[in-house]
């Protein structure tokens, strides 16, 4: 194995959703080693303010959850400070210190270096009472201040956090403390700038010039705007003037101009040079509510409707931005923040917990938080696979996979393995057993709220409703399976609710409630309330029987087994090291066999009992929060936890405790599957909620794609077989190298096509392997012409000359470490103003029925090609000037042959659309995959497969050498060897996914074991080639909708594994990576 230089030596990651109480999972591999952490990107957490930093490189946002830091180049969480509810806040412009007030300590605030992560406390009142009320803070450029508004300005040193001076203020003026502090120092300077309201009646209108505009307010306010010299501690310029209610301001980048928005879309601008003033009317349909001066003179401004614009104070004219801004947005009110340059804006929802970017620069919205969707549920269902319930979602797991289903059920309810869901036209409840995929019962269930609860056996359902305002809540019970009856009311229910479990033949029901109650036991016949037990359960759905009338019960940090029928304790079973400090139990689990149980408490610690000892077996911390669901496997082996606040369901060893797996699942259906080392299986969005923080810096796990993406491994862990030794993350990673594009500049315009694009690539320690420019989303080859490398000190400096594309072209660049770990991108947007070009089609066509080796002849290869490229050239010239079909059949499809017919598409142009489709026999070998030529005669010999194959590094590299940034790669293959190795579909999966992200094109695979299960003879094709061919032929969208390529892979996802199953009792499952620009393949009919 190669040794690689690394920058301060080596990083150790841990993963904070991993945790474990032991310290096996944390390796010491040198003195200098970086905190790593691996963790889920902010989900879930309401968003009451925002604030942007000097200059706008990180963000931050505040619930009543916790405090986010973001990196905006990154667009990525670096860090959540959980708990802390804050009323002002700042992040310096070198991002490396946050500071934020502390409501439960008055008078204080917390002063967190991000470098070091180190968090320190500071009271800052004077008073005796230190609880001086902290109005707003602010830091200066150079890191070295900080400055809090505590009815005076007190200005702090950053490394002493000692008290440096004191400015006071006029009894009259409070410092202006709405969506925007009205508190910062200037820029590069240690002024500190405040823009006051006063209350003297006395207030004396100043000498000032005003131009375009009449204020025409009936309510005027008074207002000054100061910049205080901190040595002098006196105003070296001031201001005061008067106008209606400030609602946002900003300051220009140089410090010279202030623009002040007033309500009903007045807008104040004053030049501090030259005491100037001139007001202004937005005539904007809704309420700006945010706006920033940009350096061109222009204002960005931003409405809570989602409105985006630039207004031109010279006209008073505005230029609206259409956005997509407010389709994210599912509810409640819409506020937004205009970062200081004016080029970004960002929007968050009152109700959702959602944070949407929006990028003038590139014109992309992009979701930084969305809302949370936490398992539920976590089970083994009868046919033993893991299924996870969210209240969107049900995702089974299938090999490596999770497969999602929608469920809609919202917050109608669920439990276990069982939802409800509510028709709101008819009003009619029905209950489904997800398990056995069952409708156990429908009707009309009254109810105050949107749940409904079930009991453990599955058999009985809960409501909670009143008689009337006046009157508490009292629970309704309803049974299932069985003849609908009329809902019984528990008498004295009121605050029951969380978990319900029925005995003495379903006659009688214990239920737990809110922390302050015991747990109440009822007969629920007659709804009689029969008595307590003297247990208050926290809020726990923790008790379980293990016979008739004897059931286990959470009881402040000890589990008793109870005799319910002589309401007597027989056993009681205390954790190890007990000594009356106690966390609340939330779950209780039995084994089939009744000798071992299961909790888990509020903390995510997970501890097995032995029942007939009654003494503790091992305890492991598993979960960062409270355990939600937990479960034995069907085997006795494992053990499956979910915890509802971190998101996650971990697979766990019953006798070490050590976390084998790790699921992730995500409202929009996205998923990902992790191992304790780091490798990973995702759908094809899923890893970009999983981040991976090294310092202050923050990566996706996907940028350690080429290494940890391994369905495989995924695969044989969760299968229980023996892995191969493999690399483990936790070691240490070389960073990657530091890629920016200098030039041209970002948002630049150009009137000639070809330009010239130049990539510097620092090596931040971990070597610099490669540098890789994508254009529109697809890679540019190496065999573009103009390519030069010019290597300097510890940085490499690439250019490529580039053909401009009509209108707007996006560039990315990434750069490899050594050990092929990916950079985080840089990005700029070049526009082409040229006239729009024609587009052409190109397609290459590749059939193989006839082998070299007739024992590998196949039967639909063939004809699925010549159809494919029939279908293009009489259904393209809606959307193409021209249409150019390359197609090589049987014994003219060597190796040589499809190459050459690759090397073709090489003189088509940028703008033009390229698909590709190859039908054959495929192979993978040591993580590549093979085309297996005509030629080519014992493809179960590896030496042959590799040489004389066509393999996906070669494929790559001639895709990355077409022009065309438009490119579909469509491959149908069957296995060619004789025995089909255990998880060969695996190393498919990844192979071609890595196809698609090295190339920048849509990769659509489908990769059968045999030749049985690809073709069947009803359809006159292969399944796949047919599913293919209806969805182009209009299934794939819409009516009068274009079909687009990511219609088409959407189409094939998810009817392909249904069509092979109707037909061949086993679903198929396509290879779908999408990392190209979507585009139009059919016109809409």
């Amino acid at each position: 194995m190669k040794k690689y230089k690394y920058l301060s030596a080596i990083i150790a990651l841990t993963f904070i959703f991993g945790c474990s109480s032991k310290t096996e999972n944390s390796v010491i591999i040198s003195e200098k080693i970086q905190s790593v952490e691996v963790f889920i990107q902010a989900l879930g957490l309401d968003v009451r303010q925002v604030a942007f930093n000097a200059n706008d490189s990180r963000m931050i946002t505040n619930g009543g959850k916790g405090t986010t830091v973001w990196d905006m180049n990154a667009k990525r969480e670096i860090k959540t400070f959980f708990n802390y509810e804050v009323y002002s806040m700042a992040i310096s412009k070198s991002g490396r210190f946050l500071t934020i007030d502390s409501p439960a300590e008055e008078g204080a605030i917390k002063i967190c270096d991000l470098e070091k992560m180190k968090i320190d406390s500071l009271q800052t009142s004077t008073e005796d009472n230190g609880l001086d009320y902290i109005g707003g803070i602010t830091i200066s450029d150079d890191d070295k201040l900080f400055a809090v508004d505590q009815n005076k300005i007190k200005i702090f040193d950053t490394g002493t956090m000692k008290l440096k001076t004191e400015i006071e203020f006029k009894e009259d003026h409070n410092i202006f403390n709405y969506r925007k502090k009205g508190m910062r120092f200037m820029p590069d300077s240690e002024d500190i700038l405040t823009i006051s309201s006063i209350r003297d009646s006395t207030f004396t209108e100043p000498n000032v010039v005003t131009e375009q505009g009449d204020l025409n307010i009936s309510q005027i306010d008074s207002y000054s705007i100061d910049i205080w010299n901190i040595e002098t501690k006196q105003p070296i310029f001031s201001y005061a003037f008067r106008s209606n209610y400030i609602y946002s301001w900003a300051l220009s980048k140089d410090g010279k101009k202030i623009a002040l928005l007033t309500i009903d879309n007045h807008l104040k601008m004053i030049d501090i040079v030259t005491s100037r003033e001139t007001n202004h009317k937005i005539q904007a349909e809704g309420e700006i509510s945010d706006l920033a001066i940009r350096e061109d003179g222009r204002l960005t401004i931003a409405g809570e409707d989602g409105f985006i614009g630039y207004f031109y104070l010279e006209n008073d004219s505005i230029e609206t931005i259409e956005t997509d801004v407010v389709s994210y947005f599912r509810s409640g009110r819409c506020y937004n923040l205009v970062s200081n340059d004016g080029n970004m804006v960002v929007f968050h929802s009152s109700s959702a917990d959602q944070i949407i970017l929006y990028d003038l620069r590139s014109g992309i919205s992009s979701v930084l938080q969305d809302e949370s969707e936490s398992p539920a549920a976590a089970f083994y269902n009868i046919d033993s696979n893991i299924n996870i319930l969210t209240s969107k979602k049900s995702f089974k797991l299938h090999g490596s996979n999770l497969d999602s289903n929608d469920l809609n059920i919202g917050n109608r309810g669920y439990f276990s393995n069982q939802v409800s869901i509510e028709n709101e036209e008819t009003g009619v409840t029905e209950v489904i057993d997800t398990k056995l995929n069952k409708t156990v019962f429908s009707g009309r269930v009254e109810k105050e709220n949107n749940y409904i609860y079930f009991s453990q056996n599955g058999k009985y359902a809960f409501s909670n409703l009143r008689d009337n305002e006046e009157s508490p809540f009292n629970l309704r019970i309803v049974k299932l399976y069985g003849k609908n009856s009329a809902p019984v009311k528990l008498e004295n229910s009121d605050g029951y609710f969380l978990s319900i479990r029925t005995f003495d033949n379903d006659t009688k029901a214990i239920i737990s409630g809110l922390a302050h109650l015991n747990l109440g036991v009822w007969d629920i016949q007659t709804g009689r309330k029969l008595y307590e037990l003297n247990e208050q359960s926290g809020n726990s759905e923790a008790f379980e029987f293990i016979e008739a009338n004897m059931c286990l019960v959470s009881s402040r940090g000890l589990v008793k087994l109870y005799d319910l029928e002589k309401v007597k304790v027989i056993k009681t079973f205390s954790p190890k090291g007990y000594d009356g400090r106690y966390k609340d139990i939330r779950k209780i689990t039995l084994s089939d066999d009744k000798k071992l149980f299961l909790t888990g408490d509020i903390d995510g610690l997970i501890t097995l009992w032995d029942m007939e000892k009654e003494n503790e077996i091992i305890s492991f911390k598993r979960h960062k929060d409270w355990v939600s669901s937990i479960a034995f496997s069907p085997d006795g082996k494992h053990i499956l936890s979910g915890s509802g606040n971190d998101k996650s369901v971990a697979l766990s060893d019953i006798k070490t405790g050590k976390e084998i797996a790790r699921f992730v699942t995500f409202a929009d259906g996205e998923w990902i599957i992790m191992t304790p080392e780091g490798y990973f299986n995702a759908s094809p969005n899923g890893a970009k909620y999983i981040n991976v923080r090294v310092g202050s810096q923050v990566y996706s796990i996907d940028n350690f794609y080429e290494k940890y993406y391994d369905p495989a491994y995924v695969a044989s862990v969760l299968q229980g077989k023996d892995v191969r030794p493999v690399t483990d993350i936790r070691q240490g990673v070389a960073l990657p190298p530091e890629v920016k594009i200098i030039s041209p500049e970002n948002n630049s315009r150009s009137k000639t096509e070809d330009i010239e694009i130049t990539i510097s690539a620092k090596d931040m320690g971990g070597g610099i392997d490669e540098i890789r420019l994508y254009h529109n989303g697809k890679a540019i080859g190496e065999d573009t012409r103009g390519i030069k490398i010019t290597p300097k000190n510890n940085e490499s400096l690439k250019s490529y000359t580039v053909t401009l594309v009509d209108g707007k072209n996006i560039f990315k660049a990434i750069g490899f470490s050594s050990d092929r770990t990916e950079s985080n991108p840089s990005e700029i947007i070049i526009k082409l103003l040229a006239p729009e070009k024609d587009i052409s089609l190109f397609v290459l066509s590749v059939g193989i029925n006839e082998y070299k080796n007739p024992a590998l002849n196949l039967n639909y290869a063939e004809p699925d090609a010549k159809a494919i490229a029939d279908f293009f050239k009489n259904n393209s010239e809606a959307l193409f000037k021209k249409t150019g079909i390359l197609d090589v059949y049987n014994d003219q499809a060597t190796k040589e042959g499809i190459l050459s017919k690759l090397k073709e598409l090489q003189n088509t142009e940028p703008q033009d659309v390229v698909l590709i489709y190859l039908a054959g026999h495929g192979e993978s070998l040591n993580e590549k995959w093979y085309f297996i030529p005509h030629e080519l005669t014992y493809p179960e010999r590896e030496e042959d497969v590799i040489a004389k194959a066509i393999s996906s590094d070669e494929l790559s590299n001639s895709i990355k050498n077409i022009k065309a940034q438009k490119v579909l790669m469509l491959i149908d293959a069957c296995k060619s060897g004789a025995v089909l190795l255990a998880f060969r579909g695996f190393e498919d999966r990844k192979a071609l996914s890595q196809l698609s992200r090295a190339t920048g094109v849509h990769v659509v695979a489908a990769s059968s074991k045999d030749q049985f299960a690809a073709e069947v003879k009803d359809l006159g094709h292969g399944v796949f080639t047919y599913t293919l061919l209806e969805g182009l032929n209009g299934k794939a969208a819409s009516k009068g909708e274009n079909i687009t390529v990511r219609k088409l892979m959407g189409y094939i996802e998810e009817q392909l594994p249904e069509i092979t199953k109707k037909y061949r009792q086993e679903a198929q499952y396509p290879v779908v990576d999408s990392k190209g620009m979507d585009f139009p393949l059919v016109k809409g009919k």
